[in-house]
Formats: C-alpha cells, sequence, structure tokens
C-alpha cells in the first residue's frame, strides 16, 4: 500500500480535482495499491520510457472500471483514502510501511487526467538514486 502527501489540488473522483476547493498551506494524504513496478532500463534510451517507477489507479467504489494495469488487480479502492495525485502535488514523497517503520519509495510525479476514478498516479522511484541521496544526506538509513 503506498501513501503519499502532497499540497495540490483537492477533489473526489466523480469530478477530479476542483480548484475551487481552497487548500492554503495544508498538505493532503492518499492511499492506492501499487498496481505497477517498472525497473530502469540501462542504458537509459535517448527516446520512449526509462522506467524505474511505480503505478496506482483509483477505481470506484462500486467496482465498475476495470484495472488498467492487469486482470487481476483491485477494481475497488482499498482504503477509505484512496486516491491519487492532484495539480501541486509533484516532488512530494510515497510511502510504504515495513516491519521497520515508514520507508520512502517514491516521489510524486504525474497522473493520466484530472485524477477523477479510471486515472492513474506515477511515482518515481528513488532506489535508482541511492547513491546521489547518500551523498547530499550521509546518514540516510535504507531498507533492502
Amino acid at each position: 500500500m503506498l501513501t503519499f502527501v502532497g499540497y495540490g489540488w483537492r477533489g473526489a473522483g466523480k469530478k477530479g480535482q476542483d480548484t475551487s476547493i481552497d487548500t492554503g498551506d495544508r498538505p493532503a494524504a492518499g492511499k492506492g495499491l501499487i498496481e505497477s513496478v517498472e525497473e530502469a532500463v540501462e542504458p537509459v534510451p535517448k527516446k520512449g520510457d526509462a522506467g524505474n517507477y511505480i503505478g496506482i489507479w483509483l477505481p470506484k467504489e462500486d467496482g465498475s472500471l476495470s484495472n488498467p494495469f492487469t486482470e487481476d488487480g483491485i477494481t475497488k479502492p482499498v482504503s477509505a483514502l484512496s486516491g491519487i495525485l492532484g495539480s501541486g502535488d509533484s516532488g512530494g514523497p510515497a510511502w510504504i510501511k515495513t516491519e521497520n517503520g515508514w520507508a520512502i519509495v517514491g516521489i510524486n510525479s504525474n497522473g493520466s487526467g484530472n485524477a477523477a476514478y479510471g486515472e492513474k498516479s506515477w511515482f518515481p522511484r528513488i532506489s535508482h538514486v541511492r547513491g546521489w541521496i547518500e551523498q547530499i544526506v550521509p546518514n540516510t538509513l535504507f531498507t533492502k
């Protein structure tokens, strides 16, 4: 289960993000089941997808939408806090809970539309930039 935090637009699945909801400087969190894990492509291609990201989607409560990632995946929300990214959420952390506590696994990046039912969100994985993180924050702890 992925938990992500951002300062972007709020909304609801039926309408998507709603710019009339004033959030000020208050962050919001959402949850989503990781349905897609793309490994990094080495060497990085000059064109096309370089991989290294995880994906979630926002199903409807009634289960009426097909899972866009896999036939065996979820078709109903996994939490009352299920959501996806909205405009302005980019750069925030995406966490998973491990047996040793919370771990950042990705960075809020982008989505497939207006943050409505059936749409997807993507989170680049931090595993590929571990060396850089260790240089910037030498005492960072990583899990396996």
